[in-house]
Formats: C-alpha cells, sequence, structure tokens
C-alpha cells in the first residue's frame, strides 16, 4: 500500500526544470517557426499584391497611348516629321532626336532599322534613356464634321501632342500628355509610377510609311515595407493614317 502510494506521488510531482526549460524551447521554436512562414507568407502576399496592381496600372496607361497614337500618321510642322520621338529623362529637358516617320531622315531610318533587331525589347531599352513621343491627330478644321478637306485629304490640326514622364514635388514620376497648340502647353496627368519609358518606329517596308510604333513601360514603386516593387509592360500599334511613298 505504501509503495503503490510513493508512485502516485512521483506521477504527481510535474516536470524538473530541465523538462521545462526543454519544453519552453521547443515550443517557443515551434511559435517561432510559424510567426517567420506566417511573416513570409505576409510579404510575399505584399509584393505580389503590388506588383499586380502595377500590372494593373501600367496596362491601363499602355492602352491609353497606343489607342492616342492609332489615328497619327505622317506630318510636318515648320519643317520637322512628326511623329517624332526624342530623348527626354523624367522632368528633364528634351535632348537627342532618336527617329521619325519621315524616310528622308536617312539616318534615322537606318539608325532604327538597326536598333530594331532580335530579341527582347523590353530588356533591349530597359537601360536606355526615357522618350517623349510628339505626334498629330487628324481634325475637322473646316466643320462639316469630317477631318478631311474638299480635296480628300486628311486636315491636321496645329496642335502637337506628346508624352513624356513628369516628376511631381513629392518625387513620384506620373505619365503625362501634352497639347501643344501655337506654343501654349497644356498637361494632363495619365498615370503614375512610370519610372521610364521608350518609344521605337517600327519600318516594315522601305517602301512605305507604314509605320508601327512600339511602346515600353517601366513601373517602379515603394510598397509599406519599402521594398521596391516593379514591372514592365510592352505593346505596339499600327498607324491608322499613314501612306505609301
Amino acid at each position: 500500500m505504501v509503495a503503490a502510494r510513493g508512485a502516485s506521488l512521483r506521477r504527481q510531482r510535474g516536470l524538473t526544470l530541465i523538462e521545462l526549460m526543454i519544453t519552453v524551447s521547443s515550443t517557443g521554436l515551434v511559435i517561432g517557426g510559424a510567426m517567420t512562414l506566417m511573416l513570409s507568407t505576409r510579404g510575399a502576399y505584399e509584393v505580389g499584391g503590388t506588383q499586380s496592381s502595377l500590372q494593373e496600372v501600367g496596362r491601363r496607361i499602355l492602352d491609353d497611348v497606343l489607342a492616342d497614337l492609332r489615328g497619327s500618321g505622317l506630318t510636318q510642322v515648320a519643317g520637322q516629321s512628326y511623329p517624332a520621338i526624342w530623348e527626354r529623362p523624367p522632368g528633364g529637358q528634351r535632348g537627342n532626336l532618336i527617329a521619325t516617320m519621315n524616310y528622308e531622315d536617312a539616318a534615322d531610318v537606318d539608325e532604327t532599322l538597326a536598333y530594331n533587331g532580335n530579341g527582347d525589347r523590353i530588356e533591349r531599352n530597359r537601360g536606355r534613356v526615357a522618350n517623349e513621343i510628339v505626334f498629330q491627330r487628324p481634325s475637322d478644321m473646316d466643320g462639316d464634321g469630317l477631318p478631311i478637306d474638299d480635296n480628300g485629304q486628311l486636315e491636321w490640326s496645329g496642335e502637337l501632342l506628346s508624352y513624356r514622364i513628369q516628376t511631381e514635388p513629392n518625387g513620384e514620376f506620373w505619365l503625362v500628355r501634352v497639347s501643344d497648340l501655337n506654343g501654349i502647353e497644356s498637361v494632363s496627368r495619365v498615370g503614375p509610377w512610370i519610372s521610364n519609358v521608350t518609344f521605337d518606329v517600327v519600318y516594315n517596308d522601305r517602301s512605305m510609311r507604314f509605320g508601327t510604333v512600339a511602346v515600353v513601360v517601366y513601373l517602379e514603386r515603394i510598397n509599406a515595407r519599402g521594398q521596391v516593387i516593379t514591372a514592365e509592360l510592352e505593346g505596339s500599334v499600327v498607324l491608322r493614317n499613314t501612306e505609301e511613298l
């Protein structure tokens, strides 16, 4: 009877200090691992969410630009051929002329044809200086409801349209659409987080002014964790109002 009572007391004695420390350490490791996994999963979710948001914004911006360019075609104003593409860093001044749609600009055509080689345009253009494209769109200038004159030719407004990157006071980059009419500029914001934009005139055939403009937009945003999240999209558009030489 006494032996049985002693065994019962030993069973009720509980954990020793060493056993307790081992238990606490094991529990801590399990909880720590679970917390690390949870934070890692949450971080990956936040990165994926931000990147998805960037992709959505970038696609809308790209679609707007391509739709706007679609109506353009070869025009000339004061000796300058349009559409024309210049280097223009975000918030900076217009730099070198890269290309126009005019085949008489032989040097630009040759350079562009050489540059349009095979490969990934997104990767190839990643290191380029940001661009500005300037173009015109047909407009009803004689008020008859159609952008065509009495000779059946397209009527073009004196308005020059362009896309470029503008730096906001808070340092954020926005793609803007600029209307220049008689030297007076009107700026409208198209979309945020555009860190770079490039335009390429793609010549399909030297015998035709049949131009495709390829556009790449690069987006960059810092999320709540201070991580830099990036995205890039590419698209192209065939200019509608082109003609044979």
